[in-house]
């Protein structure tokens, strides 16, 4: 093996390296954020495998065939972190969804879902047993002649540094909802 492809090989290598460090970094980004499936974030996961692919085939392509395995390694391996990224979006798809069981059965899991829930079902102007037919009993009821409201405790905050609960907080005027925010806290 000459110096140019000694070179070449290790400009490969640490290309290679830090390709897989960035799939690592938006494979924690889209686990941290719950970054769901969407034309952007296909987009994101998808343009730096084209480009990795381009320029694997267009350098790689003066190798002689007896080396034809490392492209067929690097390309599996590179195909192969695009994959599991998807995967990880899929799975965020799938329990992002408003699910009334899940929402009842694994508290810890609400605040994946609470963005659905509120996109899709219009809770101002509910009445308070509507609320509660909906998403079961709340965690906290506050009834005093100031205050009316029910709280459902989500988890932990959906943030890059969690570490408080988030809340959703609906507050009611004569048992019907008035207005309904997540809090944290």
């Amino acid at each position: 093996m000459n110096f140019q492809h000694k070179v070449f090989s290790i400009c490969l290598g640490i290309s290679f390296v830090i390709y897989l460090a960035g799939y690592a970094l938006l494979f924690i980004v889209i686990r941290a954020l719950d970054i769901t499936i969407s034309w952007g974030s296909i987009a994101v996961v998808i343009l730096p495998g084209v480009v990795w692919f381009f320029l694997l085939r267009h350098y790689l392509g003066w190798i002689e065939s007896r080396r034809r395995w490392g492209r067929s390694v690097l390309s599996g391996s590179a195909l192969l972190v695009m994959l599991i990224t998807f995967v990880q979006l899929a799975s965020n798809q799938y329990y992002a969804h408003f699910n009334l069981e899940r929402w009842l059965n694994a508290p810890e899991s609400r605040a994946r879902m609470v963005s659905d829930l509120l996109h899709t079902h219009e809770l101002r102007g509910l009445m308070m047993q509507d609320v509660i037919a909906l998403l079961g009993n709340p965690t906290v009821s506050m009834h005093s002649d100031q205050a009316n409201q029910l709280t459902y405790r989500l988890g932990i905050e959906q943030s890059a540094f969690s570490i408080d609960n988030s809340w959703l907080r609906i507050d009611l005027d004569q048992n019907r909802v008035i207005d309904v925010r997540i809090t944290t806290g």
